[in-house]
């Protein structure tokens, strides 16, 4: 890989091919096929390979930016098009913050660039040593970097500038500088940042050879002492804080009893030994109402106190004797003082200097020594002290003089404090724990939570000192540089990172993710009892808390918990996404992060099971249909062949003895022969008549009531009309929709046909009426004459040849049949046929 520049990053396209920077031109390679495109080796003949560019980055809308030391290009991977850019030549590193925004520096150059694709315009900030807030570069900038809680970093040989490019950045980091001269910041553990009444800043070095260095407001070096003069032993040990007299003058104390004395106005150090402070360190420094100087001790030495007006030093022993180191003093009234201690709080008189009592907090584990460290500790109110101990926050009250361990607003307890405390003007306490920084509200309960882990570099235990700085600013150190906290620009906590899935099993086996979390990782029906675990990426010192939800199982987020998995069994086959996000106790949760899961169905729920199921039901009652139709067609043809034939065959040779009866019969003369003719005559015309009956009912054509009526009614007509009588037809619409079978369509036309005769021949009635009608599924047909009726004995036992082929015909039909007389004339025949 090349250097310089940031081209050791990786960046993976939407096609799942990863790019890289290999002797200044771009590559292409498929992680699953192991394919390479690289210079020469172009399948598409894309330009990009063509393009030498050292540094390149990819932005979140598909385009490549390339810088080289001569020029640079802008490159869409979408269109292929290539843009030459003179702006981005000899570009250090690109990064694109939560606008869309690209930022990059340049060798050669001391500012920072931006591409805003709002305005297609590129802006550039130039460094300004006077203003505290603007940029700080001695010469190009050599790296850019923007961390994943949006801050951008820019650094050059000299100076680290950190800030928020959307808005207000409320941390700013100062770092040692390289060159060592006088206007420089040393190496060394930053102990102390102490602001004077002259605005000046005070920053003791916690080091071996340490050091004090003085900066003016804008935090600009002005003097500093230590450091280089190895034979001078007050510069050899370690410098723990700053303290100003009422003289305006400033303490430094130093380990082992150095004591120096800084005049600001005429910039002279005086320095000494004080007895009191032998074989301990002043760890805190405080100044009270009275303007006399206290030091907390190391090592179980108790307070020492310097008065204003007697210039003299005098040391105070703790009781109890084994109190370790004094963390905190609080003044009350003109003669008290709670101090904050390894074995609890201390009642100090400090006009008799004896101690008056000692209280012990709440404690995690009575056997562990630290249970009962005091750490930070500041006053609320006349009668309210909040500190920290191993067990969280505590408030003490100053009238009961009892501990009451604080609880917050969700029931959780408070993050663990440790280091020193700070109050500003709105009641809020805060106070520094490991790589964080906690705001809390006593009054409400509440808390924000501020990681800073990330924006010093690596983690570490803010401490906060006794003195807030000017304008509304704390500061505390870590290793080889300081941080100065800008509350006023301090907004709400920020959350967790966005917490990521980092492991998926199915039933207790470990299935691979694959590279694109955004597709749907699929799994059988049975594969429906699986777990998750997902994590932030962040190393706190305090719990985070996660939530999660199989949105499209349930909606609502579960309770938030420390636990970083999850797990659900029974899922039912669908598509679901698993959303988790993370939290700090009574703090807002991070953007969620989704998982999408699909868990198929078996195959007899499936879409295409189904409607192979209904394809096939379908087909077997397709088949089935085509079968009854094709036998039914099969009958139907043989039904008119049968009809066909008889009337071609059988009707021709009847018509024919018909006609040659008739023939001979006109050469007859004898009556027997001619009796004999005309019998046969007649037998072959009722037969010809009948066959024509039988070939009607044999034709499918036929089949439609429609048809049956309309022969019903030229029979009737010809029938009896030649008679004498009227026939009159009441025929129903319905009636006329009905489709009789073969067989009932015969046996009912022949039943009407006999009762028709029968009226011709018998009845001597001048009109007939008959009418057909649909009632509660059976077809009812009615005849009824004028005429003379029928004998007693007809009516009762149904005689006759006509009316008992009429009753056979009945049975065969399955119908009710009744005859009789009419209530005022002539015979009713009632005929009811089931049809339903």
């Amino acid at each position: 890989m090349d250097q310089p520049g940031n081209q050791g990053k990786i960046y993976e396209d939407a096609e799942g091919w990863f790019w890289f920077s290999n002797k200044t031109k771009p590559v292409r390679y498929n992680p699953e096929t192991g394919e390479v495109w690289f210079d020469k080796n172009n399948p598409k003949q894309w330009p990009v390979f063509d393009l030498y560019g050292s540094v390149f980055f990819v932005d979140s809308r598909g385009k490549m930016w390339l810088a080289s030391f001569e020029i640079g290009y802008r490159y869409d991977l979408k269109t292929q098009k290539v843009e030459h850019l003179p702006e981005l030549g000899s570009a250090s590193g690109f990064v694109e913050d939560s606008l869309g925004r690209i930022w990059f520096g340049r060798y050669y150059n001391n500012f920072l660039s931006c591409y805003d694709p709002r305005t297609d315009r590129f802006e550039q900030f130039h460094p300004n040593e006077n203003d505290p807030n603007a940029l700080h570069m001695l010469s190009w900038i050599a790296f850019v970097h923007l961390d994943s809680r949006g801050i951008l970093w820019a650094l050059d040989v000299a100076n680290i500038n950190a800030f928020d490019p959307t808005g207000r950045q409320p941390f700013r980091l100062f770092k040692a500088e390289s060159d060592g001269g006088t206007k420089s910041l040393p190496k060394g553990e930053v102990a102390d940042v102490f602001r004077a009444s002259d605005g000046r800043y005070y920053v003791s070095y916690w080091m071996e050879n340490g050091g004090v260095v003085v900066l003016d407001s804008n935090f600009q070096v002005q003097d500093k002492w230590g450091w280089g003069n190895q034979k001078d032993r007050f510069h050899q040990k370690y410098v723990w804080n700053a303290i100003e007299d009422n003289d305006g003058q400033i303490w430094t104390t130093q380990q082992s009893g150095r004591i120096s004395i800084y005049d600001p106005k005429t910039r002279r150090l005086r320095k000494f030994e004080c007895p009191e402070f032998m074989g301990t360190s002043p760890y805190l420094a405080m100044k009270d109402r009275q303007g006399n100087l206290w030091w907390g001790l190391w090592r179980s030495k108790g307070i020492t106190k310097w008065d204003c007006r007697t210039k003299k030093f005098t040391n105070y022993p703790l009781v109890p004797a084994d109190n370790g180191l004094v963390y905190s003093i609080i003044e009350e009234g003109d003669s008290i003082f709670w101090l904050a201690t390894d074995v609890g709080i201390i009642k100090f008189d400090r006009n008799t200097g004896r101690s008056l009592r000692n209280f012990l907090p709440p404690v995690v584990d009575s056997t562990e020594r630290l249970g009962t460290f005091v750490g930070g500790m500041v006053k609320t109110n006349d009668s309210t002290l909040v500190g920290g101990c191993m067990a969280g926050l505590f408030e003490f009250s100053l009238k009961t003089e009892k501990f009451e361990l604080i609880r917050l607003a969700n029931g959780e307890k408070t993050p663990l404090s440790m280091s020193a405390m700070m109050t500003d003007g709105t009641g809020a306490i805060f106070y520094g724990t490991l790589g964080s920084i906690v705001r809390f509200w006593p009054a409400t309960k509440r808390l924000s939570i501020f990681p800073i882990t990330e924006t010093v570099g690596f983690p570490f235990q803010p401490r906060f000192f006794p003195n807030s700085l000017h304008n509304g600013r704390l500061a505390f150190g870590a290793d080889d540089r300081f941080v100065v906290l800008d509350l006023a620009a301090l907004k709400n906590e920020a959350p967790p990172p966005v917490p990521r899935v980092t492991l998926f099993l199915v039933d207790g086996d470990t299935l691979p993710l694959g590279r694109d979390l955004e597709k749907s990782l699929q799994l059988r029906h049975d594969e429906n009892y699986f777990s998750l675990d997902f994590s932030s990426f962040l190393q706190s010192d305090f719990p985070i808390y996660y939530s999660y939800r199989l949105r499209g199982l349930r909606d609502e987020w579960s309770q938030p918990l420390e636990t970083p998995n999850a797990r659900f069994t029974n899922v039912p086959p669908g598509n679901y996404f698993f959303e988790v996000r993370a939290g700090f106790a009574n703090g807002s949760p991070s953007e969620a992060s989704s998982f999408p899961i699909e868990i198929l169905p078996p195959y007899w729920e499936t879409w295409w099971f189904r409607t192979l199921v209904l394809a096939l039901f379908f087909g077997l009652v397709w088949f089935v249909f085509q079968v009854r139709l094709r036998q039914r067609l099969e009958k139907e043809a043989i039904r008119l062949r049968i009809a066909r034939d008889l009337h071609d065959e059988v009707g021709s040779t009847l018509t024919t003895i018909s006609i040659l009866s008739e023939s001979a019969l006109r050469n007859v003369e004898l009556n027997l022969e001619k009796s004999r003719l005309t019998g046969i005559g007649e037998k072959a015309r009722s037969a010809l008549s009948s066959m024509s009956d039988i070939v009607w009912a044999v034709n499918p054509q036929n089949d439609p009531m429609e048809k049956v009526v309309e022969r019903m009614t030229r029979f009737a007509s010809e029938t009896l009309e030649n008679a004498g009588i009227s026939p009159v037809f009441e025929i129903e619409k319905e009636v006329l929709q009905l489709v009789l079978p073969m067989e009932k369509r015969k046996d009912f036309y022949l039943f009407f046909k006999e009762a028709t005769t029968n009226v011709a021949k018998h009845s001597g009635a001048s009109n007939a009426v008959f009418s057909m009608k649909k009632v509660n599924g059976h077809l009812v047909f009615e005849l009824k004459d004028d005429g003379t009726g029928l004998p007693e004995k007809h009516e009762a036992s149904l005689g006759g040849n006509g009316l008992s082929n009429m009753k056979a015909r009945a049975e065969a039909l399955g119908a009710d049949f009744s005859i009789k007389n009419g209530t005022a004339a002539g015979i009713l025949v009632r005929l009811r046929v089931p049809i339903a």
